[in-house]
């Protein structure tokens, strides 16, 4: 589908259908509508149905796929939400949180090139949402480009100085770049945004010990266990 028939398209499916006189939703908004109330009360499964119906009332529509790519992703099928969010992102590109959507399951994925590719897209479309550029960062250290991973957890973080995923984003990143010092300052960050954040905690007994303070690193890793001690384990004995 071409630009053109993208943004016809999209002024059909904006248009309301007349019923007797009066104005309804174009029926796929109707069930797309529908369906979240289903999964507003907990009927997923309705959902589902009713967005299956969505798709093939309009089949180049992407907000169905779109709401059935989030439903895979809470239920865990990474590989289903990555097949609709990608059918969702052909059908639309212009909506910044489709997109961003996109690079984090792209990421999940461990599909970094296509999760940087819809991160600079989202980024491009709302450059003041912080979390692409978080997921950009996590797209761009896999990739092994540590100081372009490093200004874009940065850049994340200027724009929500609360974001606790970007600050022990940024930490890990600083902590694979060898500066383990810096990366203290990040992981101190998170823990003032959330003082029972255990990746945090755990991450910051590591580059503790790392740059020698032992009993610091001790008192932090023993905080890490009482706060949950499968991840904290899972975390300092890698």
């Amino acid at each position: 589908m071409n630009r053109k028939e993208r943004r016809n398209h999209k002024r059909h499916n904006k248009q309301d259908v007349k019923v007797g006189g009066k104005r309804s939703l174009f029926p796929s908004k109707k069930l797309i509508q529908d369906a979240q109330s289903c999964i507003d009360i907990g009927d997923v499964d309705g959902a589902k149905a009713l967005l299956i119906k969505a798709t093939q009332l309009a089949p180049h529509s992407w907000e169905p796929y779109h709401v059935q790519a989030l439903i895979a992703y809470s239920e865990g099928r990474l590989n289903d939400a990555g097949e609709m969010i990608l059918e969702a992102t052909t059908r639309n590109d212009s909506d910044p949180a489709l997109h961003a959507n996109c690079g984090a399951i792209m990421n999940l994925l461990g599909r970094p090139q296509e999760a940087e590719a819809a991160c600079r897209h989202a980024i491009d479309l709302d450059p003041s949402n912080p979390e692409p550029h978080n997921n950009l960062a996590v797209s761009l250290e896999v990739q092994g480009r540590l100081i372009e991973a490093q200004e874009a957890a940065i850049r994340a973080i200027e724009l929500n100085p609360q974001y606790l995923e970007a600050c022990i984003n940024l930490g890990n990143i600083l902590m694979r770049a060898g500066e383990p010092l810096t990366a203290i300052e990040s992981y101190r960050a998170a823990i003032r945004i959330d003082p029972k954040a255990v990746l945090a905690r755990a991450n910051l007994a590591v580059a503790l010990r790392e740059t020698g303070e032992i009993d610091l690193a001790e008192k932090e890793r023993q905080e890490a266990l009482n706060i949950d001690p499968i991840i904290a384990k899972q975390i300092i004995n890698d």
